[in-house]
Order: C-alpha cells, then sequence, then structure tokens
C-alpha cells in the first residue's frame, strides 16, 4: 500500500468526506421530495376511490382535482437537507478521526468511509419515511379526514409496538411520531 503524508491524507478525507456529504443530502432531498408528492397524491386518490366505493347512486366517478401540499414543504425540505449534511459529515469526520490515519492508505480510508456512510444512509431511509407519513397525513387534512389506521404491512413479522397499532382508528388531529404514528422506530 502507498504510504501519504499526514497532510495529504487529511486533506483526501476532508475532500472525499464533504462530496460523501453533498450527494448523501442531494440525494436525501430529491427521495424526500419525491417519497412525500407521491404519498399525498396516491393518498387523496385512494380517498377518493374510498368514498365513489360507497356512494350509492353515483354511477360514474368523478375525481377531484387534489389540493396542493403545504407552501412550507420546499423551505422544510431545504432545512433539513442542511441539518442531515452536517450531521452526516460531522458523524463520517468522527469516524475517521478514530482510525489511525497516518499509516492507512487513501484506498483504506475511502473503504472505510463507505463502509460508514452505509450506516448513515439507513439513517436517512429512516428520515425519508418521516416524509412519506407526512404526505400521507398533510393529504388527511386536505381531505377533511379525521381518522386513520396503521397497516402493518406483515403483522405476523411486525414488532410488538406496531402489532399494538395495526388496524386501530386514530384521530388524526392527534398523530403523534413515534407515539401512534410510524416511523416507531429506526427501520419500521
Amino acid at each position: 500500500y502507498e504510504k501519504s503524508t499526514k497532510e495529504d491524507t487529511d486533506e483526501f478525507l476532508q475532500k472525499e468526506i464533504q462530496s460523501m456529504t453533498e450527494q448523501v443530502a442531494d440525494d436525501f432531498y430529491n427521495a424526500c421530495l419525491h417519497t412525500y408528492m407521491n404519498k399525498y397524491y396516491s393518498t387523496i386518490l385512494k380517498i377518493q376511490d374510498y368514498q365513489h366505493e360507497h356512494e350509492q347512486e353515483q354511477e360514474q366517478k368523478e375525481y377531484r382535482i387534489p389540493s396542493e401540499p403545504p407552501k412550507d414543504l420546499e423551505t422544510k425540505l431545504k432545512k433539513e437537507q442542511q441539518e442531515i449534511k452536517a450531521e452526516i459529515y460531522q458523524k463520517l469526520m468522527n469516524a475517521v478521526k478514530a482510525v489511525n490515519t497516518s499509516v492507512q492508505s487513501e484506498s483504506i480510508l475511502k473503504q472505510y468511509l463507505e463502509r460508514e456512510l452505509k450506516k448513515q444512509q439507513n439513517y436517512i431511509e429512516d428520515e425519508i419515511h418521516r416524509f412519506e407519513i407526512s404526505g400521507a397525513l398533510d393529504a388527511l387534512d386536505a381531505e377533511n379526514i379525521q381518522y386513520y389506521q396503521v397497516v402493518c404491512e406483515s403483522y405476523y413479522e411486525a414488532c410488538d409496538a406496531c402489532k399494538k397499532l395495526h388496524r386501530k382508528k386514530q384521530p388524526a388531529s392527534e398523530a403523534k411520531e413515534g407515539v401512534n404514528l410510524p416511523p416507531l422506530h429506526p427501520n419500521c
């Protein structure tokens, strides 16, 4: 392995970590926006389908054009993108500081960084899921739906916390993430 000076390694690490965090933060923003919008509009269409199924005399379904999502969505996402970027950068820097960088080659450090970044991406997936839930709740609000149910994708594989909420009718106004609304735990 080719050894480099401490300054070269430090400079390489800072550039590599900066590049990784920029990419993850941009991916995070795009994934959250996409996930939120999909969930928002699909929830509204599901609500309208449900309402049409329960209307007796309506022969042809008429769909209303869904209202736009809240105006502050992009601002909220940009702010969270910056927070995620700072948090990931700090965690990656701390992870690298824990390694004795003076005896590592750049390729070994890059592999180490990529492993640490993978851990952070699991955290990011949970954050993206929060925006999916937020899109569904905003859709319920836009359609004046007062109640919701949590439905476990696979009840028998769900954890005890999720099973307790499965199919229970909950007031939408009392929805509280981590209490009666997913995500209740990491990888929920």
